[in-house]
């Protein structure tokens, strides 16, 4: 934010900072949790779309 206030070039390959999927996949993974405890433990599958 620095940077560019003070108008000075700045690149970001994109690894360093989450996004959209990123995410997406927490919210599957969380969501997965949920029902593997409500399944007493079972093993869930994670989707990914």
């Amino acid at each position: 934010v620095r940077a560019y206030k003070a108008g000075e070039s700045w690149s970001c390959d994109g690894s360093k900072y989450a996004n959209i999927d990123d995410g997406r996949m927490g919210l599957a993974f969380i969501d997965a949790a949920l029902k593997s405890d409500a399944a007493d433990g079972a093993w869930e599958q994670v989707t990914k779309s």
